[in-house]
């Protein structure tokens, strides 16, 4: 349980700062070597560009917003070129848990070439990218499916842990950590500290909620039969499991930490070699400029916001 809830706050803290498509200027299509002039662009209402649509790929229900039984919708800006295909995209609003699933389907989705005065131009829009729990019946009707046994045998392990309060005291150290990061993101206004509190404490209270434990209690059913809880619980019982049990969200928080580090020292050099390895990646790939090396890679966030804040 407390692994779960840990991977969870993890994605839960990383995306309001990376859910935005990183898609610099550098990057984006660029008009034909011999062509003067940019493509139009028009704007059209996202029930007009809709209707264009020629194929779409549908999103993949994130593991993690499907156990806590999270639906919502995910609206994003487009840009779709000339051919058809997307082009830009920007995350305008949605729940970080969604995001990024969203934004991996629809860079797929291709469209019918939109001709203005008969010229191509490209379509300013927004699409909604909807998530129902009501389209997902496959894993309401395993959950429905639970052994009312094995479901109280399931609580009972999660009570004797204290899975739900010592998960959210971890999440709580981990917010703090990321705190840094949320206040580059938010503007500068005189409430920002409060907006930051707010969505820490909303946070948590999904973390404490009914409908998350009951979330959790259908992926162990998922993977665990009774007599594998019951095992669990006589081993969280003993000194030995009790003890894992208090440290293993400390000793998970630090493993993450661990792999943050590794990562932010590893990747920049990793990605320099992708550049020098395949050249056509220079001036198309934002970290690929050649010999402007101030500039930093957007795979990696600035050291600072990986670090921990001191107790309090």
């Amino acid at each position: 349980m407390k692994t779960l809830l840990l991977l969870l706050v993890s994605v839960l803290l990383a995306a309001p700062v990376l859910s935005q498509d990183n898609t610099s200027p550098n990057s984006k299509s660029q008009a034909p070597a011999d062509s003067s002039k940019k493509p139009m662009r028009a704007k059209f209402a996202a029930a007009t560009a809709a209707a264009q649509l020629l194929n779409s790929v549908q999103p993949v229900y994130p593991a993690l917003a499907r156990e806590v039984r999270l639906s919502g919708t995910v609206r994003l800006h487009a840009v779709i070129s000339t051919d058809g295909a997307v082009k830009e995209l920007e995350v305008l609003s949605g729940h970080p848990l969604l995001v990024q699933s969203a934004l991996d389907a629809v860079r797929q989705w291709k469209y019918r070439p939109t001709l203005l005065n008969g010229e191509p131009v490209e379509v300013d829009t927004t699409i909604d990218v909807i998530y129902s729990r009501a389209n997902d019946a496959v894993a309401d009707t395993q959950a429905s499916k639970i052994d009312p046994k094995l479901h109280d045998d399931i609580k009972h392990m999660l009570e004797i842990t204290h899975a739900v309060d010592d998960s959210a005291a971890v999440a709580r150290d981990m917010f703090d950590s990321v705190r840094p990061a949320l206040q580059r993101t938010l503007p500068d206004t005189p409430n920002r500290d409060k907006i930051i509190d707010a969505y820490g404490n909303k946070l948590l209270t999904l973390f404490r909620s009914e409908e998350f434990r009951e979330g959790a209690i259908a992926a162990y059913a998922k993977y665990f039969n009774d007599d594998d809880i019951l095992e669990l619980i006589k081993f969280y019982q003993t000194p030995t499991g009790q003890k894992f049990s208090k440290n293993l969200a400390a000793f998970s928080s630090d493993l993450m930490k661990m792999g943050q580090t590794i990562a932010r020292e590893k990747i920049p050099g990793m990605i320099q070699e992708l550049c020098v390895e395949y050249p056509e990646l220079n001036g198309k790939f934002p970290a690929c400029h050649g010999a402007d090396a101030d500039k930093k890679s957007q795979l990696v966030m600035p050291r600072d916001e990986f670090k921990s804040e001191s107790p309090k």
